[in-house]
């Protein structure tokens, strides 16, 4: 994380100061806060983590563990909305993680997300596309693409909403990993960023 706060100024000394707790898990893994996909994943839309660094072996490890972790045959879980609705009839949405990697305790659910699944395309490609053609196979596919969720923890229900953060990781996911990190390089391109 050093290099990040030098493009921006910043003293090394205070991001070597950050307590980062790990786990032995599948070799050294940082704990994120909830365990979700898209806190150890989505950085890697927009910056390359130093190759053989923590950060990029915990990425790594939170794939297979992802991969591991399957319910109903599916993978990719992080926050998302779920089956459950406030007395407006508005989607609730939740941090969903896998306990293993989460600092707090985690909401180890079965509620699949697509964009989940998608942000490890360039680490597992097979087994994501795979992981998504059963997804779709699942009612989880709309007009617009696929939807928030499947929630297997209220009876199958597919949650049938798109979030345009999340349709947007999907499409940066795809992006990067049929077009060589387009978009990670384009990110590392800005002086800002580089240095």
């Amino acid at each position: 994380l050093s290099y990040i706060g030098a493009a921006y100024g910043v003293d090394s000394r205070h991001f070597e100061a950050l307590s980062r707790e790990h786990t032995p898990l599948l070799g050294n893994t940082l704990y994120s806060w909830n365990g979700t996909a898209f806190e150890y994943f989505m950085p890697d839309i927009f910056l390359s983590p130093p190759k053989g660094s923590l950060l990029a072996a915990s990425s790594k490890h939170a794939a297979l563990w992802q991969k591991i972790k399957k319910c109903k045959s599916l993978f990719g879980i992080s926050e998302s909305a779920y089956f459950a609705f406030d007395p407006d009839l508005k989607l609730q949405y939740k941090a969903f993680g896998l306990s293993e990697v989460a600092l707090r305790s985690s909401l180890d659910k079965c509620v699949i997300t697509p964009y989940a699944s998608a942000l490890m395309l360039e680490k597992s490609p097979r087994a994501v596309l795979k992981n998504l053609s059963k997804i779709e196979t699942r009612g989880a596919f709309g007009k617009y693409g696929f939807y928030e969720a499947i929630d297997y923890e209220s009876n199958e229900h597919i949650v049938k909403s798109f979030m345009a953060h999340h349709q947007g990781m999907i499409l940066a996911a795809i992006a990067n990993a049929f077009a060589s990190g387009v978009i990670r390089k384009a990110f590392e391109k800005d002086i800002k960023i580089s240095g």
